[in-house]
């Protein structure tokens, strides 16, 4: 029986091995892995993947290729010896310019991975990046002239022999670093294409790193299966600030995100690649989704929306159902279990399936929010915008929202640009005096401490968290980077987070400019927040529900109120002889035509009502029907017209006004009658 040849023998092992019958294998470089769609694929034909690292000195040229490299060799470490081939019996790394003790502590430091120096007889093995040092002086070798055999010349034509004379059955990674050296003139005694052919032939993996302006590099560039390029940008201030930016230009056999994106190298720490503001919303194929609902029908559309909300509820009903029937095993269970360390066990677990049956329920909350724009506002998912002048009750209109919220099981996070970690606390303190209903008394067991009565308040912040940006030179794809991070870390801790809040877009301009001036940062946050999934477990959207606040004559709040679902004025006024602040619902679910006042009393921050637990809502916040009753309602809607760029509204005649004229009228047409009896005649 004839022997299969080695291409059908990689094709054959990576068959098997992932679940799409395509073999590869991920990089670790964190950011990176997602520009590569999860792996970085191999040649089906078994042949090897030339990768053509390229950009100015100082860029991470040779850090991208040893973590490569390092990824290599995790991956080998995972899989089994027979998987092995898939992707090469040894890594190798070849150059020129740097020392390998250099390139050794480079690897311990920052990637914590195993390397050693080949030399004095070490062979090669398969559990280290070996570094062949280079050999510019071989004083032994009398055939040739001292200064060749100092030349890259002599250190290239060796390295194509040593590559050349390896068996086909020994596929290696292979880096190069070092062929920049060459000169043009030089191309006549070694063609740098050559070590391309011969890399395609001997290894799995080829790797060649370049200088971008480099004249050899334009036969590279058609050679090579994928192209990456690295550059460092200088933003021209305010403020001024160096950005490092990837792209992969040219992928021949895996699909790739294109553009250009940011990534940092610290020191002693890996690469982090932060794909673009543009990755992070479309990953999902949300534009071929749309262009599929555009070849339906309103009608269609309307019926599927309506059997996928059906099946949703079948589905979260069955669900509840197996949780109630597990708590109430798990109860039994414990009443008669003897063993203390299985009941705390046990005990744990019914926590945790009492934790899921909350989130099932989605109990509505008590929120000052939710009274304002009414259950159609408050969908989830939905974006609402709160924007006014500083001290009109902004900051504890969302520290309500994220209260009321925790308290019926909603996992919040509060996303601040302010220090404002003491103010916060006192907010919330203040808040609990004020506005812990006592109904809660009742949904709890007599076990459960009110929060009103202890001050701990811990059953209403239970769930709330702060995540806290420190002003600086922060750029659109590190801060997509790191909430998402803090979004999916929620997620696999079984606390999906339900709500958001943003503090605050005053604070972009001045503290964080790189993302004030970045065009797509705000849509394509509220755009992030409602649509993006998880990374793992169940194919769902987040669709977190998120309140952005803000001063109303600010760039960035028109920007976020232009496509927010709601969209509140907040002002200070008086209403019936009571000093407060005046909320104006300007727009729900994108309705215009929605316009209500609501005024809320300043007294309820006073010590007098601090003694007395408010148990209605309208007690304290009271509907406004007439703008007329408040002082400041005219001249500010004028100017929330004038912001959002709408012509001024026609002043409505009241009734005394229309009175006032007809009479006015009356008499001048009654002199005039006696004056000149032939004109009334």
């Amino acid at each position: 029986m004839p022997k299969p040849n080695e291409k059908q023998a990689v094709q054959n092992e990576g068959a098997g091995t992932d679940s799409d019958n395509v073999f590869g294998f991920p990089t670790g470089i964190k950011g990176f892995d997602d520009l590569l769609r999860d792996k970085l694929i191999l040649p089906p034909s078994g042949n090897g993947l030339i990768i053509l690292i390229k950009g100015r000195p100082g860029t991470g040229k040779t850090t991208l290729a040893l973590q490569i490299a390092q990824g290599a060799l995790k991956w080998k470490q995972i899989k089994k010896e027979q998987e092995i081939p898939m992707i090469g019996k040894n890594v190798e790394v070849y150059s020129y310019e740097q020392e390998p003790t250099d390139l050794i502590n480079l690897c311990q430091k920052r990637f914590h991975c195993k390397a050693r120096e080949i030399k004095n007889g070490v062979k090669p093995d398969s559990q280290h990046i070996n570094i062949f040092p280079p050999d510019k002086k071989n004083k032994t070798d009398k055939s040739r002239p001292l200064d060749e055999i100092e030349s890259p010349i002599y250190w290239a034509r060796e390295l194509i022999a040593k590559i050349n004379d390896d068996p086909k059955n020994m596929r290696k990674l292979i880096i190069v670093d070092g062929l920049n050296v060459l000169r043009i003139d030089q191309r006549k005694i070694i063609e740098v294409q050559n070590i391309v052919t011969i890399l395609r032939e001997k290894t799995r993996v080829g790797i060649l790193v370049f200088e971008t302006d480099h004249e050899l590099l334009g036969g590279v560039d058609f050679q090579a299966d994928m192209v990456i390029e690295l550059k460092g940008e200088e933003i021209e201030g305010p403020p001024r600030y160096f950005l490092n930016q990837i792209s992969i230009v040219k992928s021949r056999f895996q699909p790739c995100v294109l553009g250009w994106h940011q990534y940092k190298i610290k020191n002693d720490e890996e690469m982090v690649v932060f794909p673009s503001i543009h990755y992070r919303t479309h990953k999902i194929n949300l534009i071929g989704a749309k262009y599929n609902d555009s070849l339906k029908s309103l009608a269609e559309l309307a019926g599927e929306l309506k059997k996928k909300e059906e099946k949703q509820n079948t589905d979260l009903q069955n669900e509840k159902i197996s949780f109630e029937t597990r708590s109430n095993q798990i109860k039994t269970n414990i009443k008669v279990e003897q063993d203390k360390k299985q009941k705390r066990k046990l005990t744990k677990e019914l926590n945790i399936i009492i934790k899921e049956l909350n989130r099932i329920k989605d109990k509505p909350d008590n929120s000052i929010l939710r009274y304002l724009i009414g259950n159609e506002g408050f969908r989830k998912g939905s974006c609402t915008v709160i924007l006014g002048p500083r001290r009109t009750w902004k900051t504890q209109l969302t520290l309500d929202f994220l209260r009321a919220g925790s308290r019926v099981g909603k996992v919040g996070l509060l996303l601040s640009f302010l220090d404002n970690q003491g103010t916060i606390v006192d907010q919330r303190q203040r808040l609990c005096k004020c506005y812990c209903l006592q109904q809660y008394d009742n949904e709890y067991d007599e076990k459960t401490p009110s929060c009103f009565k202890n001050h701990k308040y811990k059953e209403c912040y239970k769930n709330f968290y702060l995540f806290h940006f420190r002003p600086g030179c922060l750029a659109p794809g590190e801060f997509f980077h790191h909430l998402d991070e803090r979004i999916q870390y929620s997620y696999d801790q079984g606390n999906p987070i339900d709500r958001f809040v943003f503090w605050d877009l005053t604070q972009l301009e001045s503290r964080f400019p790189l993302l004030a001036n970045d065009r797509m940062f705000l849509p394509g946050l509220i755009d992030f927040l409602k649509f993006s999934k998880y990374h793992k477990g169940k194919d769902e959207e987040r669709q977190i529900s998120s309140v952005f606040m803000g001063a109303a004559n600010q760039h960035m709040a028109q920007v976020a109120s232009a496509m927010a679902d709601n969209v509140i004025f907040s002002w200070s006024d008086t209403y019936q002889g009571k000093n407060g602040f005046v909320f104006y619902i300007d727009r729900i679910e994108g309705d215009p035509g929605y316009k209500r006042l609501y005024f809320l009393e300043e007294q309820i921050l006073d010590e007098e009502r601090e003694k007395k637990p408010i148990l209605e809502m309208e007690d304290f916040v009271h509907p406004v029907s007439k703008e007329n009753d408040l002082p400041y309602a005219e001249s500010m809607i004028e100017e929330i017209r004038n912001l959002q760029g709408l012509p001024a509204e026609k002043k409505k005649r009241n009734e005394n006004d229309t009175d006032e004229r007809a009479e006015s009228k009356m008499e001048t047409t009654t002199k005039e009658t006696s004056s000149s009896p032939k004109e009334s005649v």
